[in-house]
């Protein structure tokens, strides 16, 4: 099973997460906003930190529809981030939805939780007190393993219900942060 990287959020994460979130738009099929905005930033920030760390060479391409970034091989990844109330466990989801499937194209998805407390008061992004890199999977892998779910449906493995149609897979399908990390670093 893959280990997750847990790491603290803090003031200056939550500062250029806001500064990176006010320049973007709200997209039509966002269900949530700024907020999905933001969700979205933070887990770009913290793979760049992932990897910046690990001496992995990346271009960031975020203006892009199709991926998030290209590696030094041309390889192209992007990055998928779940807001969460509870530690991430292997047999949590992590999502494409499907309204992404038709103009996302990445060779990889990279998956990344943000945890908060349920009964934290603040509405901004200091709710967000750590994060977890869960793992990578080629898009190949992904749709060759992933399950698809209807909006509404439930999986009952863990309780989820889908606010929108998706692909999943789980936590446990993931390659390892550091066996990505590792292959990525030789390119």
């Amino acid at each position: 099973m893959p280990k997750l990287l847990e790491i603290e959020l803090t003031p200056k994460i939550w500062k250029d997460a806001d500064r990176r979130t006010d320049k973007l738009p709200i997209f039509k099929n966002s269900h949530r906003g700024r907020d999905a905005n933001l969700v979205g930033c933070l887990g770009e920030i913290l793979v760049e930190m992932w990897l910046d760390a690990e001496g992995v060479g990346y271009t960031a391409e975020l203006k892009k529809t199709t991926h998030d970034y290209r590696l030094a091989d041309g390889s192209t990844f992007d990055v998928k981030t779940k807001d969460r109330t509870v530690i991430p466990k292997q047999n949590y989801d992590c999502t494409r939805p499907s309204y992404n499937a038709s103009h996302q194209n990445p060779d990889y998805y990279v998956f990344a939780s943000l945890y908060r407390n349920r009964n934290h008061e603040a509405d901004n992004v200091t709710r967000f007190r750590k994060a977890f890199i869960l793992g990578a999977i080629k898009k190949t892998e992904f749709d060759k393993v992933g399950k698809d779910w209807k909006k509404g449906q439930v999986d009952p493995s863990n309780g989820t219900k889908f606010w929108t149609a998706c692909r999943n897979v789980y936590i446990s399908q993931l390659e390892c942060y550091e066996d990505i990390a590792d292959q990525w670093e030789a390119l």
